[in-house]
């Protein structure tokens, strides 16, 4: 019996295509049980070039704590020096008026007070005298001063009085002066504020002076 030939003619034979289709699907397979087995390694080729980049970040943020760090221990450094300065009787140096001393002097036969103030100064500036006294006869505030300051210099001003308020000032016992200078800190008060406690008789004249100066001229 003569077999039947069923190729059609331009076609592969069947048996033909399964075995190509065996051919290519044999590596195909194997290549994608690599993949699926190898997935860490797959992740490790991706975290390479990512970590160069990610590990910058904490040394930037270590050198602008070490920076941060650095100003802080400045300021402390600061602070400490402008303590050092007023523990030694020096103002700081945005109150302008740097050492102050002054003396009260009466003259009840003449009905006059004098005051006078030596000073140094951070640098020119305006500012406003006023001084009062206090004793057994009770107190006396006398008029203000406007005065120019220079860098260094004296202040001398001096009150007619009349015979009642010369009796109290002969009768004082504690002068308080008092330099103001416009735009300085509140805190600089403590610095610009002088008490005079010690009396000094002598003759026709009255003097009182500070019992410590307020900081050495």
């Amino acid at each position: 019996m003569q077999s039947t030939d069923t190729t059609v003619p331009g076609r592969m034979p069947t048996s033909t295509r399964i075995a190509w289709w065996a051919f290519f699907a044999v590596p195909v397979a194997l290549l994608a049980m690599l993949l699926v087995a190898r997935p860490a390694a797959a992740l490790t080729i991706h975290a390479g070039p990512i970590s160069g980049p990610t590990l910058s970040t904490p040394f930037d943020e270590e050198d602008e704590g070490e920076e941060s760090e650095e100003e802080e221990l400045e300021a402390e450094e600061a602070e400490e020096e402008e303590l050092e300065d007023e523990e030694a009787g020096l103002p700081p140096a945005e109150c302008l008026l740097q050492t102050a001393h002054a003396q009260a002097f009466a003259y009840p036969a003449q009905n006059k007070v004098r005051l006078l103030v030596r000073y140094t100064s951070t640098e020119s500036t305006d500012a406003t005298v006023s001084y009062r006294l206090a004793g057994s006869k009770g107190g006396l505030k006398l008029p203000d001063s406007k005065q120019h300051l220079s860098e260094a210099g004296t202040i001398r001003l001096t009150e007619s009085l009349s015979p009642s308020q010369a009796s109290k000032a002969a009768a004082a016992n504690s002068f308080t002066v008092e330099i103001r200078i416009p735009g300085t800190p509140h805190s600089c008060r403590r610095f610009d504020t002088l008490h005079l406690t010690i009396e000094h008789g002598g003759g026709n004249r009255l003097t009182w002076l500070q019992a410590k100066p307020t900081r050495s001229a």
